[in-house]
């Protein structure tokens, strides 16, 4: 089914039947094939709004979250080498205009020849263990029952993962180092996928702020994949004499970065305006006018 929560009402059977599904969606990618970069992309996301949803329903889950959540979390880490290659490429495509097609042409031959050495590397096994303990996990899940209805399950997670996004913009303003953007990176992809999950509250109201979030995750996870190119340029073999400097090449790709950066951080000032309580609040009236909504639908079938 659909990455969203389709009822008002049974909102911890809603939540368990999401999770379920992107763990069962990542163990199919994973045993389906598992050794494209498509398959090792799809299961890493569905990894991440599995670990997604453990957050916005920290509550109902108590201390099942943690365990699970480190299952999850380790399983993204022991695939994460498969997808850097295909990242670096994809980020090198978006900054190729910066650097002109040649350097970009030359720099494209070196990717490609490192990913297919990084590939040829791969411990074939790696793979099926990460599915094998995906499975168990989804095994253990069979048992599980999430208690909660209405709005009440979702009101502490997404509380709290708006307000962590909140405060790291603020940080982000007077010092966007890596370490920040990264993290803030990982919570607005949070507060995405929560609102994707609760969208249906008021689709009409919520879904220009799903595109604007949707838009900032993608300008933080291009300027994250430049980081990525930008470490691997310094830290592997000389780089073709085609390219020119180094230092040159790293400059440009820092540009795009800055430019990148700016851009986040002004949709940002959008996108957190309200304080964490505001935005709880707000959100539980639209969750509160939905179910109002769905009950006064059931009561006229009842009638009919």
């Amino acid at each position: 089914m659909a990455y969203m929560l389709t009822t008002p009402d049974q909102t911890g059977t809603e939540l368990l039947r999401v999770l379920r599904d992107e763990v069962r969606g990542a163990v199919a990618d994973l045993r389906d094939g598992g050794h494209t970069p498509e398959d090792i992309h799809s299961a890493r996301k569905h990894l991440k709004k599995a670990r997604s949803v453990l957050r916005l329903a920290r509550g109902p889950l108590g201390k099942r979250r943690r365990p699970a959540n480190e299952v999850l979390r380790d399983a993204g880490r022991t695939l994460s080498p498969l997808r850097d290659q295909d990242a670096m490429l994809e980020a090198l495509d978006k900054a190729a205009p910066a650097l002109g097609p040649e350097a970009a042409h030359a720099l494209w031959e070196e990717l490609v020849r490192r990913k297919d050495a990084a590939r040829s590397g791969h411990d074939p096994a790696t793979v099926p263990a990460v599915a094998e303990r995906l499975e168990a996990l989804e095994d253990e899940m069979a048992d599980w029952v999430l208690p909660g209805r209405g709005f009440e399950p979702l009101a502490e997670g997404l509380e709290i993962s708006y307000g962590r996004g909140r405060d790291l913009w603020k940080r982000m303003r007077e010092d966007p180092g890596p370490g920040l953007l990264h993290e803030w990176r990982k919570r607005v992809k949070d507060h995405w996928y929560h609102l994707r999950l609760v969208v249906d509250a008021w689709p009409e109201g919520l879904a220009a702020r799903e595109a604007a979030l949707d838009h900032l995750s993608d300008l933080l996870g291009d300027d994250h994949d430049l980081a990525v190119l930008r470490d691997s340029l310094r830290e592997g073999p000389a780089l073709p004499e085609t390219m020119g400097s180094p230092e040159a090449v790293d400059h440009l790709l820092a540009g795009r970065q800055r430019e990148l950066q700016r851009e986040a951080l002004a949709l940002g000032r959008r996108v957190y305006a309200e304080k964490p309580k505001a935005f709880r609040k707000r959100a539980g009236r639209y969750w509160a006018a939905w179910l109002a909504e769905a009950e006064a639908e059931a009561d006229e079938r009842l009638t009919d």
